[in-house]
């Protein structure tokens, strides 16, 4: 079983032009684009939101439940890393062909790093009850 939990915080960079309608275009853009990869890399088996909130906030969410590995989303958040270096968010993926523990992707200055949970892991006994014998 492949399961992942994701958040990211978009953000564009707007250092060079601090006029809010340059900015919303620009956020509009990057929305349209960040879109454009979610829904190519989409299924019925994945819940994926992006939205801007009402405080101008731009917000991805992702969350999965699969009988295998869905590398996409992986390449959603390093195509995030790459496009939107300013971006942040975290990625927290199960899979139970490899161990008993959630690995996170950190995104964070245009990278992914991976890391070790230690919030929900070790799953068996932090999440489910062990089998009795």
């Amino acid at each position: 079983m492949f399961e992942f939990h994701a958040w990211a915080t978009i953000r564009i960079n707007d250092d060079d032009d601090p006029r809010m309608d340059v900015l919303a275009e620009r956020e509009d853009r990057a929305i349209e684009r960040l879109q454009n990869v979610i829904d190519m890399n989409t299924d019925n088996f994945s819940h994926f939101d992006l939205r801007r909130t009402s405080n101008r906030l731009i917000v991805f969410l992702a969350h999965g439940l699969r009988n295998h590995a869905f590398l996409q989303i992986n390449n959603i958040f390093q195509w995030i890393a790459d496009n939107f270096p300013n971006s942040y968010g975290l990625l927290y993926t199960f899979d139970s062909d490899h161990d008993n523990h959630f690995v996170v992707q950190r995104l964070a200055s245009g990278q992914l790093s991976e890391h070790h949970d230690q919030l929900l892991s070790p799953c068996i006994p932090t999440i489910e009850k062990p089998l009795e014998p």
